[in-house]
């Protein structure tokens, strides 16, 4: 499978309906332009449930993988439970054991330009051979601007902890100084 391009979109909201919120679509509309470019990427969905992101019946990937179809895009099937993720963190983790089982060693991420700096940071303490590459889709205009600063204090926590957290274990980030 070597030279096949991944892309992952990362869960973003929906209703409780399944309606996908603005964010999601962009995430979306980011990954119809790759696709268009080249349609052999496999594009794979990530989310499942969560309070802050969907409480609708069915976990949000489907909902996602839905629209994707509707505009013609095909995405990589993988077990149920693999990319029913919550948060960015569980995203990482579902993501680096697809990576490995694939023996990939480049992949790509679609997230929001809110979720850049810190999807980054996540990614770079997860990820210590894969190269990743970071796509951002266009803030919505419905951002608000609490989101915005909840994602600077959530960076900016990671950087005082000096990584992520995956239960009681500290993957640390290469950038910062190990004491």
């Amino acid at each position: 499978m070597s030279g096949t391009r991944y892309v992952f979109i990362l869960g973003a909201p929906n209703d409780v309906d399944g309606r996908l919120s603005l964010t999601s679509l962009a995430r979306i509309d980011t990954a119809e332009r790759l696709y268009r470019d080249d349609p052999k990427i496999r594009v794979v969905v990530t989310g499942g449930y969560g309070a802050h992101f969907n409480r609708a019946q069915r976990p949000h990937r489907v909902y996602v993988g839905d629209e994707l179809g509707r505009r013609g895009i095909v995405i990589e099937e993988v077990p149920d439970d693999l990319m029913a993720s919550a948060n960015t963190v569980q995203d990482a983790l579902s993501i680096e054991s697809f990576v490995e089982a694939k023996g990939l060693s480049a992949f790509e991420v679609i997230t929001s330009a809110f979720h850049v700096a810190r999807c980054h940071f996540i990614f770079d303490c997860v990820f210590t051979s894969a190269r990743v590459a970071l796509h951002s889709a266009a803030d919505p205009a419905d951002l608000m601007p609490s989101v915005v600063e909840h994602e600077a204090r959530a960076l900016a926590d990671l950087v005082a902890q000096g990584g992520v957290m995956v239960g009681t274990h500290l993957l640390r980030h290469s950038a910062i100084i190990r004491r």
